[in-house]
């Protein structure tokens, strides 16, 4: 039962909620009891995501008591993890290739659901990391609201929920019975408006940096003269990354691997052939734009320029996209492209919107 300490005196600590440990009119677990599930939920948390005010973890361990929170990143390196997956009937609730909707699950639920926490760029980085937890069988939700993140955090598409709603949204498809999760839902979004009102009281604007004026030293951005590449990791877990690179104009595409993220001659040799006279390489947050330089063309930070246009952070290239004006449609083809072409695809979008904007 959900009780607040009594009224401090003067001076005293503020009354907080004994179960979330909020201050009273902050609390967010009103009416989130218990709830027993066919399916036992593992959170697999990367590290930054516990120092996350609205993280998940507090929210599902009170609601689902028997779940588990592993935190690390290389997880298949865990004993822990080890034990689980020798377990029968685990699987994977995180979007992808092959994955299925939870409620096609619904007449054999999986025993053991095992769910990335993180930003999606962080659990992306923790699934092609870990072989064994790539090889499970996926479950994906088909939200048919959006998250509740609201105006504190955007997510990189429509589709995109917090870890917490997600898993609520699975466990009533793998149910057939969505109302027992949705106290989970409601919990998530008074977490969320409690820390909205809080930051907007003390004037801060949440998880963005102050904005920024374009700079206007980027060069000029044309659909016909834009190459886009993405790096992201092995699924082997070898610590080597995947190129992808696309040239939006022609549809002509490029893929390699680099060895402990660096490229050999041979690589290089190809991304030179594959490069026309005056064409701009682009590319997405600075880290991947050094190792792209590795190559011998160092590459525009696209992630940069859209967050001088959009004077905020621009989030998931997905989420850059759509601010930026670009369509609907072709947002949901690139949605469709198969990894490691997804991120690229995106990445074209947005340097498509910037085109048009005179970037």
């Amino acid at each position: 039962m959900k009780t607040l300490a009594r009224d401090p005196a003067p001076g005293a600590p503020r009354a907080a909620c004994r179960r979330c440990l909020r201050p009273a009119g902050h609390c967010w677990c009103e009416g989130l009891e218990p709830v027993r599930a066919r399916t036992r939920v593992v959170l697999l948390q990367h590290p930054r995501e516990a120092r996350v005010a609205i993280g998940s973890a507090a929210i599902l361990r009170m609601a689902l008591p028997d779940s588990e929170v592993l935190a690390g990143v290389r997880l298949d390196r865990e004993p822990r993890l080890r034990e689980l997956l020798a377990l029968p009937g685990a699987a994977l609730l995180f979007p992808g290739e092959g994955a299925l909707p939870a409620s096609r699950f619904r007449d054999d639920p999986p025993r053991l659901l095992l769910v990335p926490d993180g930003t999606w760029h962080q659990a992306e980085r923790m699934v092609a990391g870990s072989p064994a937890l790539a090889s499970l069988p996926r479950l994906r939700v088909d939200p048919a609201r959006p998250s509740g993140y609201g105006r504190l955090r955007r997510e990189p598409a429509a589709h995109c929920l917090s870890t917490v709603e997600a898993v609520a949204e699975a466990l009533g498809g793998l149910e057939g019975d969505p109302a027992r999760f949705e106290p989970m839902r409601l919990a998530f979004r008074r977490l969320v408006e409690a820390q909205l009102g809080r930051a907007l009281a003390a004037g801060n604007r949440p998880r963005h940096r102050p904005p920024r004026a374009p700079s206007g030293r980027a060069p000029a951005l044309s659909p016909g003269n834009v190459v886009v590449a993405h790096l992201e990791g092995d699924p082997s877990g070898s610590g080597a990354l995947r190129l992808a690179a696309l040239r939006p104009r022609t549809g002509e595409r490029l893929e390699g691997r680099l060895p402990a993220g660096r490229p050999d001659d041979e690589l290089r040799g190809r991304w030179r052939a594959f490069l026309k006279p005056g064409e701009t390489v682009v590319a997405w947050g600075s880290l991947s734009c050094r190792r792209l330089a590795l190559l011998g063309t160092p590459p525009l930070d696209l992630r940069a320029v859209a967050a001088s246009w959009l004077r905020r952070r621009p989030g998931h290239p997905a989420e850059a996209a759509r601010a930026l004006g670009g369509a609907a449609e072709a947002a949901a083809a690139a949605a469709a492209e198969p990894r490691p072409f997804r991120h690229a695809a995106f990445l074209a979008l947005v340097a498509e919107a910037l085109a048009s904007r005179g970037a």
